[in-house]
């Protein structure tokens, strides 16, 4: 199911946004590779991932999948990962130069936790606590700057401090990041009605 959702996010014309939003799981290797763990995933996988390189055919999903997917798409390009060690997303490769060179097709990336933190639960949102602040800042409030639209740079400063407030303190830090050249923080996710 993931493979196919990659494989239609490439039908994006430059003017579309393509959005992969991922929620689940996800698990690094000692190598510092990043997998997403899938609904359907195979114990078998999670349990060789300690042995090496994951096999050709794992449930696994590697970083590579969406980074390859994105790097193919046209248009404005924006991943969202709320998943533990959700930063780690970037396995061993520079998302920069992706962002750099990407300024007509601009591509962004919001994790809902650093490399090395837990990305936390939320039961009474019914959400991970990053996917519940980001619902929660897709709000007339977030537009910071008054200007009638509430930006993907405004929803993230929004959720930032919801996450940090309904953090549980007992199962450590969750640090939202942010990497987004400057023109796509600007895309307005919102219309406020005035």
């Amino acid at each position: 199911a993931v493979q196919e959702a990659l494989a239609f996010i490439q039908q994006a014309r430059p003017q579309d946004t393509a959005v992969i939003f991922l929620a689940s799981h996800g698990i690094s290797d000692s190598a510092g590779n990043y997998y997403f763990v899938p609904r359907d995933v195979r114990a078998e996988d999670l349990q060789a991932l300690d042995k090496g390189p994951v096999r050709e055919g794992s449930s696994l999903v590697p970083w590579t999948a969406f980074f390859d997917a994105l790097r193919g798409t046209a248009g404005r390009r924006l991943l969202i990962v709320d998943t533990c060690q959700a930063r780690n997303i970037e396995g061993r490769f520079e998302a920069h130069p992706l962002l750099k060179r990407s300024a007509a097709s601009m591509f962004a990336l919001l994790v809902a936790s650093k490399g090395n933190e837990e990305s936390q639960e939320y039961p009474p949102g019914k959400h991970g606590l990053f996917t519940y602040a980001l619902l929660q800042a897709l709000a007339p409030e977030s537009d910071a700057n008054r200007d009638g639209t509430v930006s993907l740079a405004e929803v993230f400063e929004a959720a930032r401090p919801l996450v940090e407030r309904l953090r549980d303190k007992r199962t450590g830090a969750q640090t939202p990041q942010i990497v987004a050249p400057a023109a796509l923080a600007e895309l307005p996710l919102l219309r406020v009605g005035r």
